[in-house]
């Protein structure tokens, strides 16, 4: 209402102002109009010029006197309009220091606020621009990281199937051993070989020394050979010459007999016709003889004809029959290829299934843990614990050993017997280094299929094993490997027959893969069975006259022999059931392959109701039977490896649930990618199970495919065996054809050959016929010759003949005397031959074993080259496995930190990020806190401290601003008020000042006019200017600073005295005329004074409009 009314007031002065203004401007118009009367009557009346000049004095003192007298009835209100001004802009000036220091330390408050605001956002935003810059950074790392991995996860997943593929075959530790076992055999096959050679070196020795005799003797031989033939040869020439001086002597008597009687001529006629007549005879015999042969020739002849021609047809049977053999061998080979085929299959089929179960088992534990990973810690904590505990359950099953398998098949007196180790103290279940570990008990098993292989061979029955034999030998070794007395490592417990080994590897092979191979390629067997059978040879050997005796009666002959070859006869001896058991030489590094084996042999206790069991080792009164629980050694290997892989499996599973649980657990707690990782596992066990199952399919097909195969190749089996039977009977039946017509061939030979023979004695018959008849015929010719002549050449040829005998005789002795030496040459070197025929043999025998060790030692050496080979293949693998590992890891360690620093970076953007909003949400109440602020400065009020969140401090500077503001404005309202009285007054004041002004400026012209004229100045000289007297002003009192401020305030004058403004006047705008003529002859009408209050009533106005206008929306 105050303001309403001062603008009313305001207004009005406003008006009245003008109106005054236009009143006065009309006023001194009429005054100034030429045609009143006044000038018309001064134009009438004329006076002089100083009574004119004395009235314009009179008239302009009387001007000077009213408008005095008007001034100084202005001047006390005038000062009252003063005195309040300075009051209230006094009051003023201090609501304007007070707002100031309010407006500045609000101001620079908020401004503050909001620069250190505002850098903070910029600093903020700086910041998530370098987090978004390093999560870029880490998220291409990531990416770029992720590629890397995943490829070199493909090359690990490559490098493990391979690696798996191969150690399916066998395993880097499993080769570790074969090598090391390899290299026993190595060194073991090279000590044979070296035996070998040495046995042959020496045999052949012995051989080379024997045929060197025999040399000699054949060289002493053909000397005395010779000699004696020389000898012969004379004995045959003396024999000859004897016989021809006898046969000389005999003609010689008879033609002497018959010169000297006629009866012995006569005797002699009747020879000669008795010779002629045999020759006759004996030719005709062997023309005969002649045509006989020449017979039996042709049918000898017509016989090998048929021979041929049926040999002929029997090589063809042959050849039918050998392709036949082969047709069916291939046929069988194809069986075999399509059996083994099949088996592959099917053990592929078997294994496929296992990995299905284990994978079954892996996807439902990684759906766990990724159920568990979705769960809460808690969760996770309990899962671990779960997992735990079954692990910890399977694993104490696992540490049962062999006794937990001989509880699962319900074998109580195995059960029994692991119980008795126990007691024995030597017996430790869960003990890697003891014999019940289930892998140890693994390893032993091939000893059982070995020793029935070896049996077999040797012709004899299979044994059977037991959980109760195996038991006692478990036992047994742990035994005596515990031993510390020193004596025979033997324990005699449960008395049962054994054989104990060690250094060997568990680990059976055959030399080529050969199952009929009579001997073992490695493990103990080799020195059980190998070494001490070739001792067992060599006896033989040494004592050939043994070998038809029983082996019994050999050993009582020479005892030692059974300490030699005894190993050897338990395994070839008639027991009925085994057990085996090994020990590893180094549990603490079993990479070494060797041990400590054994392996107990019993019969059937038939009379265990009798008494006749085994023996407790610690229970006097308790007896085994071992014919409860038997079976085969395939029986048993299949339920011990069905309950290996079962356990071992689960074991795994187990194993593989807690250690996945306790990973979900830790990453739960370290990882935020749990469950990403989670899901993947999840994923890949899934893809693993389903790529299993098609196997799986694929491999069913292939089964069927490869089982009519079988069926296939099963009946060409039958096919060619027909055939082979069909050409096995066609060949023997050519065989026997030939074999009777070779019969024929060799009977007409034996023909033939005797007619030979006869055409030979029929010839040499002819020849003494014909000899005989010349002879006789010559002796009757010599017959008639004198009787002296005769009686002289009788003498003669007795002569002769005693000659030719004696030289015989002579000859003869020295010929059988050579003959006696010749004989017992040879005789020697019969002996010697005999001699070299057996160390030929041995030397044979020697060579084949030196041959065989080479072969063996060849294929040693290749066998521990492949395996060298294969490890260094598999080490190979593992290697680069273990660098793509190390990679991996390395690469996983780079995610790790990634993914840390992403979830970091995460985390200090969401903070950044919060820190940001909460700045900008900030920035906003900083700007309503600004407008709010210049709400209150601007005097222009759109929100009130309620439409605002302030904080305390600037609650109270901005409360302390209004205060000040209020403060401001009220005083700004008195000081309107109070300027707008001031105003009114000082414009009537000013109005009446100039009056007294302008009158007293006139009165002193007129003075000066009238001066002038009665004191008239000399006219000045030309370089002389007349004086120019100073207007005279009214008097500006000094203007002084209130309150000891540099402020410029209205000073009111004393009685009498102009007031002086802060507004800077123009005195040159006030004419010094009034009533009188200006110097161009107009006369002043008072327009300016007028015009003053014209414009003086504008610019009110206009302040009226704009305070009200203002006051208008400070309203609203």
């Amino acid at each position: 209402m105050n303001n309403k009314k001062t603008l009313t007031s305001l207004a009005a002065v406003s008006m009245v102002i003008t109106q005054a203004g236009q009143m006065s401007v009309f006023a001194k118009g009429a005054t100034a109009d030429p045609e009143t009367p006044a000038e018309k009557e001064e134009i009438k009346v004329e006076k002089t010029q100083k009574e004119l000049l004395e009235e314009q004095i009179r008239n302009a003192q009387e001007k000077v006197d009213g408008a005095q007298s008007k001034l100084d009835e202005a001047t006390p209100s005038m000062k009252d309009s003063t005195n309040q001004l300075n009051t209230v802009k006094a009051n003023h000036n201090k609501a304007s220091d007070d707002f100031k220091v309010a407006n500045y330390a609000a101001y620079s408050y908020i401004s503050n606020e909001i620069s250190v605001n505002k850098n903070a956002i910029e600093q903020a935003k700086a910041e998530l621009d370098a987090l978004k810059v390093e999560k870029e950074r880490l998220e291409k790392e990531s990416f770029d990281s992720e590629t890397q991995k995943a490829q070199l996860e493909k090359d690990y997943q490559d490098a493990q199937n391979k690696y798996n593929k191969l150690v399916s075959q066998g395993t880097i530790e499993g080769l570790t051993e074969q090598i090391a076992s390899q290299q026993k055999v190595v060194e073991s096959v090279k000590v044979s070989l070296q035996e070998a050679q040495a046995k042959y070196d020496t045999v052949k020795g012995q051989f080379d020394e024997a045929k060197n005799k025999i040399n000699d003797l054949e060289a002493q031989i053909t000397a005395q050979q010779s000699k004696v033939d020389t000898l012969s040869a004379q004995s045959a020439a003396s024999e000859a010459a004897m016989q021809e001086a006898s046969e000389a002597l005999n003609n010689a008597q008879q033609a002497y007999d018959a010169a000297t009687d006629e009866t012995a001529k006569a005797e002699l006629e009747s020879q000669l016709a008795t010779a002629q007549a045999n020759l006759i005879a004996v030719t005709e015999a062997y023309n005969a003889a002649n045509t006989e042969l020449v017979n039996e020739n042709g049918v000898l002849s017509s016989l090998q004809g048929n021979l041929e021609t049926v040999k002929s047809e029997n090589q063809a049977a042959i050849d039918a029959y050998n392709e036949a053999q082969s047709i069916l061998a291939q046929a069988q080979q194809d069986k075999v290829t399509a059996d083994n085929q099949l088996a592959s299959l099917q053990q592929s089929l078997e294994a496929t299934k296992a990995s299905i179960a284990q994978a079954e088992k892996d996807v439902t534990v990684k759906k766990d843990l990724l159920d568990a990973a979705k769960k809460s810690t808690e969760e996770l904590s309990k899962l671990v614990d779960s997992t735990k505990a079954a692990y910890d359950a399977v694993q104490a099953q696992w540490n049962q050993g062999s006794l937990g398998f001989y509880e699962n098949i319900g074998d109580t007196q195995a059960v029994d017997v692991i119980k008795e180790g126990i007691s024995l103290g030597t017996t430790t279940l869960g003990d890697i280094g003891d014999s019940t570990d289930l892998t140890n008990m693994k390893k032993s098993l091939p000893m059982l299929a070995e020793c029935n292989r070896l049996r077999k061979i040797n012709g004899l029955p299979e044994l059977k094993t037991s959980g109760l034999m195996m038991a006692i030998s478990q036992v047994k070794v742990n035994h005596t490997v515990h031993k510390t007395d020193g004596n025979s490592p033997h324990t005699g417990l449960y008395n049962t027959g054994e054989n104990l080994a060690n250094g060997f590897t568990w680990e059976i092979s055959i030399p080529d893969g050969n199952p009929n191979f009579d001997g073992s390629y490695s493990g103990p067997f080799v020195g059980w069975y190998n070494w001490e059978k070739d001792f067992l040879n060599d006896f033989y050997n040494e004592h050939p006259e043994e070998k038809n005796n029983t082996i019994d009666k050999t050993i009582i002959k020479y005892p030692d022999l059974f300490n030699r070859i005894g190993h050897y006869l338990n395994i070839l001896s008639g027991y009925d059931v085994t057990g085996v058991s090994y020990v590893p030489e180094d549990k603490n590094n079993l990479s070494k392959p060797g041990g400590n084996f054994a392996q107990q042999f019993s019969s059937n206790t038939d009379s265990f109701d009798y008494g006749g069991g085994l023996d407790s080792a610690i229970d006097k009164e308790k007896q085994y039977d071992t014919r409860i629980g038997q079976m085969t050694v395939s029986e048993f290997e299949a339920k011990f490896n069905e309950y290996y892989d079962s356990l071992k499996a689960d074991l795994e599973s187990k194993k593989a649930a807690y250690e996945g649980a306790k990973k979900a657990f830790d990453d739960a707690q370290n990882n935020g990618n749990a469950i990403a990782n989670a899901t993947k596992a999840y994923e890949e066990a899934l893809a693993k199970l389903e790529k299993l199952k098609a196997n799986e399919d694929t491999t069913n097909l292939q089964i069927q495919e490869a089982k009519k195969a079988v069926t296939a190749a099963a009946s060409k089996v039958t096919e060619e065996q027909e055939n082979v039977s069909k050409a096995e009977k066609v060949k023997n039946e050519k065989a026997e054809t030939v074999k009777v017509a070779q019969a024929k061939v060799d009977a007409q030979k034996k023909v033939v050959d005797s007619k030979v023979q006869d055409v030979a004695n029929a010839k040499i018959a002819v020849d003494d016929a014909e000899k005989t008849v010349s002879t006789v015929k010559d002796t009757i010719k010599k017959s008639e010759e004198s009787a002296t002549k005769l009686k002289v050449e009788l003498d003669a040829a007795k002569a002769e003949m005693d000659s030719k005998k004696k030289a015989y005789e002579e000859t003869k002795k020295l010929a059988e005397k050579a003959n006696e030496e010749l004989s017992k040459l040879n005789a020697n070197k019969a002996e010697e031959e005999t001699k070299k025929a057996g160390l030929s043999t041995k030397m044979e025998q020697t060579k084949s074993d030196k041959e065989t060790a080479e072969k063996e030692l060849k294929f040693a050496n290749v066998k521990l080259k492949e395996l060298k080979e294969s490890k260094k293949t598999r080490e190979d693998l593992k290697a680069s496995m273990e660098g793509l590992s190390n990679k991996l890891k390395k690469l996983q360690n780079v995610l790790t930190n990634v993914s840390k620093g992403l979830k970091e970076n995460g985390a200090k953007s969401d903070v950044v990020q919060e820190e940001l909003a909460s700045l900008e949400k900030e920035q906003a109440r900083l700007d309503d806190v600004l407008a709010y602020y210049h709400t209150l400065v601007d005097e222009i009020v759109t929100m009130t401290s309620g439409d605002v969140d302030l904080t305390k401090e600037e609650a109270e500077l901005l409360s302390k601003l209004q205060i000040a503001v209020e403060a401001l404005e009220n005083v700004n309202e008195a000081l309107a008020d109070a300027q707008t009285k001031y105003d009114v007054e000082k414009v009537k004041y000013d109005a009446l000042a100039k009056d007294v002004e302008n009158a007293k400026a006139e009165l002193a012209k007129a003075e000066a006019a009238l001066n002038a004229y009665l004191n008239p100045a000399p006219a000045p000289s030309p370089e002389t200017k007349p004086e120019v007297k100073p207007e005279t002003k009214p008097s500006v009192p000094e203007t002084k600073p209130a309150g000891g401020k540099n402020e410029n305030v209205i000073t009111t004058p004393a009685k009498g005295e102009g007031i002086t403004l802060t507004e800077t006047k123009k005195e040159d705008a006030i004419t010094s005329t009034n009533t009188t003529k200006t110097q161009d002859g107009k006369v002043n009408t008072a327009a300016e004074a007028a015009l003053g209050f014209y414009a003086l009533s504008g610019v009110l106005g206009l302040a009226c409009v704009a305070f009200t206008g203002k006051h208008a929306r400070k309203e609203d």
